[in-house]
Order: C-alpha cells, then structure tokens, then sequence
C-alpha cells in the first residue's frame, strides 16, 4: 500500500464513523481493496490498463475510459458529489460525468506525476512528456471548482505551474497529521541502542529518508547529497526507511 491508498481508506473510514447516512462508493481499479476494511456495496472494480515504461517496475495500473459498465453502476448510485483522486482517464471521464450531470466535483492531489516523467524517462524525451503530462493535469484540474493538496509549497508550485485559471478554480490546502499511536518519539535509550546497533555516534547528525525507494522520488539526488555532506562532516549519517526497486543503489554502502 502506498501513501496515496492509505489516506484514502482513512478517509473513507472517518466518513463513515461519523454518520450513517453517507453512503460512499469507490471506483478503483485495486482489486486488492477487497481484502481491506470496506464494504462489498462500496466499490466497484474498473477497468484498468498497465501504465507504460512503469508498470514492469511499480506494479502500477490506470484507470482507463470509463466502461459502460461503471457508468451504469455510478447512475445507479446517482452521487451528490464526485471526488476525484487520480486524474487518470476513469478520473477524467468521472470529472467530465459530473460535469453533465450537475454533480459537484472536487479532486485532492497526491503525486507530481508530470515531474516524475523527468526522472523516469531519458534525456530528451523526458522533457516533451513531462510537458505532456502537465497541459493534461492542467487541462483536468482547471475543470475542477476545487483541488485539495497537501501542502502550501505544493500549492504554490501548481499555481506557478498553471494549475488555476483566476475565477475558474481553486487550490486548497487539505493538512495531514501525524498518527501518534503508530509514530512516536522513543526514549533516549532507544535512541541510543539504535545507533549503536547501526554505528551511528551519539552525537551523530542523521539525515532520515522515508518513503518508497525508487527513482520518480528522487533517492539518488539525496543520497548524493549525503555523500557530498559527509565528505565535509564525516559525522552525517544516512538513514533510509522504506523500500523499492533502487534499493541496489546502496548496496556499496
């Protein structure tokens, strides 16, 4: 399960603790999403197809057009409103669905897919499709009365980036939380028995990566970022928390 899917099943799971009467239906393509804690009556499995140059290595699926199938199913379910989670082609053909219908539509962003594009594909081709990639985020989102993302700085950047048309839509942050019962401080002698079991001095500077381990996120500009600082400061530290198909990059290490 990555970010995105989690913070979707909680949310999903804090509509429903809090009243009875929202009826919530979802429309994946994660088939995998039966084995979790929703409803048979909440989902609807879509269609999907494989995303090219990145599902051999994430195991990444899209949305594609939706079927009339699911489009018989989200009549049956006639929302009050539509949100927007992946702007694939089920995520566009979703949006243009409320758009006919009068539905409210909203979206929330989760992943710079057109700056991945950058990292997955090789010079110069990378830069025509992040291009690509963007005009048709652009083109969904400005649709779109509202955008939830999660942060200011990523605000920011989408503005700068053309993402709102003054009067036509609009950019919101949706903060995140920390879980404290999952995520905690240890005590100073955790803190401790850590380092000495991974060789990292007490008084050590550690410089933490958590995440998925794979090349859109960008782990080899900070492992060389590392590497230059501890060229300078021998008592830096990386640590890295997570995994992925780049894990290889520190075998040397």
């Amino acid at each position: 399960l990555d970010g995105v899917t989690l913070t979707l099943r909680k949310l999903v799971s804090e509509l429903r603790r809090h009243s009875e009467e929202i009826s919530v239906r979802i429309y994946t393509t994660d088939a995998s999403i039966r084995r979790h804690e929703l409803r048979q009556e909440e989902f609807c499995i879509a269609d999907s197809i494989d995303v090219p140059f990145w599902s051999s290595m994430q195991g990444y699926k899209m949305g594609s057009p939706m079927s009339s199938r699911v489009r018989k199913d989200l009549k049956h379910f006639n929302p009050n409103v539509i949100h927007v989670s992946v702007p694939d082609l089920l995520g566009r053909d979703a949006m243009y669905y409320g758009k006919r219908n009068n539905i409210p539509v909203i979206s929330t962003y989760h992943s710079n897919y057109y700056e991945y594009m950058y990292k997955v594909f090789p010079y110069p081709f990378n830069s025509f499709i992040g291009e690509y990639f963007r005009l048709y985020l652009v083109n969904i989102y400005t649709q779109i009365e509202t955008t939830y993302v999660p942060t200011l700085f990523t605000k920011k950047k989408l503005e700068r980036d053309g993402f709102v048309i003054d009067g036509v839509n609009t950019l919101k942050v949706w903060g995140r939380e920390v879980d404290t019962t999952v995520f905690a401080p240890l005590c100073e002698q955790q803190v401790l028995k850590f380092r000495r079991l991974h060789g990292i001095s007490p008084n050590a500077v550690v410089i933490l990566w958590v995440g998925r381990v794979v090349k859109e996120k960008a782990i080899h500009i900070w492992l060389r970022c590392v590497k230059r600082l501890k060229r300078q400061f021998p008592e830096i530290f990386g640590v890295v928390v997570g995994s992925g198909t780049e894990l290889e990059i520190f075998k040397p290490y």
